[in-house]
């Protein structure tokens, strides 16, 4: 398979997919403040596909949201944060299991930027809900039940560091044990992942990268219920979190009906999107965002799971597991992410609540609780690839 190619008819995909995110981008619009200073411009600019060579993200100019967080700490002006300080002093539920508490500036500050850095009351109602929601639910003690009972269930899983030291998240759909998800399921592991990427983010840092890998697509997995559920939790509970949606591998006649999506969601969130439809769009972007070994891999990962048929190492059975020996690429994340959190330290310390936890089947597989882990599968052979500094260069 290609770069680029779908696994359904174009069409047909292409009308579930612009009724389906059109539909979400509303519930998105209503379940986020509009921004106080929007203009049509900037929505536009925000809208419009990445011309070629020019899909730099994480250089001077480019996205805020792609920025240092310390740059990123000017859209609050401190005014604001001694308001918000002292409306939700003594509110905040702080539970004393909780490794993220709620009461931090950074946190203050981020709540803030969700409603455009003004509206210091909706920031305060926000941020007293979401620590209540934390010391009720629990959310930094989930972990995902479904992925338990079918290894492979989701594919959700952190995989590196940008440039910044933020978390990456890789997803893709070709890998899953099933596209039939409920809200409930896709929830749990979503937070699971986040909470755990929480955990990495180097001192000054509050956001984390998703990449997702469109490749293996199926009109099963257009459910708005799962969207909506997705979206409601990360827009109420974790604001200002994303740094960057990278969009692999999606339909390029989506990009229109994007544009007019565009228009009803707020500039802040849609700066954050970007659609990759080729391999030197993709190399161009992960090299502009990511270390050398983090681009590397992942270029490798997207390559990996577009062949047909796909190999066992790389499917809902074998991406979780350690790799065969001899193996040139491990699905499981890059050789610093392995070496950093899925050594054996690290998984004798898993039950830990300061400490990440990888997906929910390398984190069973390292405590040996999966006899299935401890299986060979061969390996995966990957054609040579251009570094980046050969993309860059070009």
């Amino acid at each position: 398979m290609e770069w680029g190619t779908g696994t359904e008819s174009t069409l047909l995909m292409l009308s579930t997919v612009l009724i389906g995110c059109a539909v979400v981008a509303v519930q998105a619009f209503l379940a986020s403040p509009p921004a106080r200073a929007s203009t049509r411009a900037a929505a536009s600019s925000a809208c419009s596909p990445p011309a070629s060579g020019a899909t730099s993200v994480g250089r001077a100019g480019g996205s805020r949201e792609t920025q240092p967080a310390q740059s990123r700490a000017a859209d609050v002006s401190e005014v604001r944060l001694d308001e918000l300080r002292a409306l939700v002093k003594g509110q905040i539920i702080v539970d004393p299991e909780d490794p993220d508490p709620h009461a931090s500036d950074a946190t203050l500050r981020r709540f803030l930027r969700a409603v455009g850095g003004e509206d210091v009351k909706h920031a305060a109602q926000r941020l007293v809900s979401t620590a209540r929601w934390r010391f009720e639910n629990k959310p930094f003690l989930w972990t995902c039940e479904w992925c338990e009972r079918r290894p492979g269930h989701h594919t959700w899983r952190q995989v590196g560091q940008d440039k910044l030291g933020r978390p990456v998240i890789y997803s893709c759909l070709a890998q899953a044990a099933t596209h039939r998800y409920t809200a409930t399921c896709a929830v749990r592991h979503m937070v699971y992942a986040i909470e755990q990427a929480v955990r990495t983010m180097p001192d000054g840092e509050d956001g984390w990268l998703w990449i997702c890998d469109f490749s293996g697509f199926t009109l099963r997995a257009c459910d708005l219920s799962v969207a909506s559920g997705v979206i409601h939790i990360v827009a109420a509970h974790y604001p200002e979190r994303l740094a960057l949606f990278a969009c692999v591998n999606a339909p390029r006649l989506f990009m229109p009906a994007w544009r007019a999506i565009c228009k009803l969601v707020d500039p802040r969130t849609t700066r954050k999107t970007r659609f990759v439809a080729s391999r030197d769009e993709a190399r161009a972007l992960l090299c502009d965002i990511l270390p050398a070994e983090d681009a590397d891999w992942t270029m490798d990962e997207l390559t990996a799971n577009l062949v047909r048929p796909m190999a066992v190492c790389q499917s809902c059975d074998g991406f979780w597991r350690p790799p065969s020996a001899g193996a040139t690429h491990d699905p499981r994340g890059t050789p610093t992410y392995v070496q950093r959190y899925l050594g054996a330290d690290r998984a004798r310390a898993g039950d830990c609540l300061r400490r990440h936890r990888p997906h929910p089947n390398i984190a069973l597989s390292l405590a040996g609780d999966d006899d299935a882990a401890k299986e060979a599968v061969p390996p995966v052979v990957l054609a040579p690839r251009a570094p980046c500094a050969t993309a860059q260069a070009s």
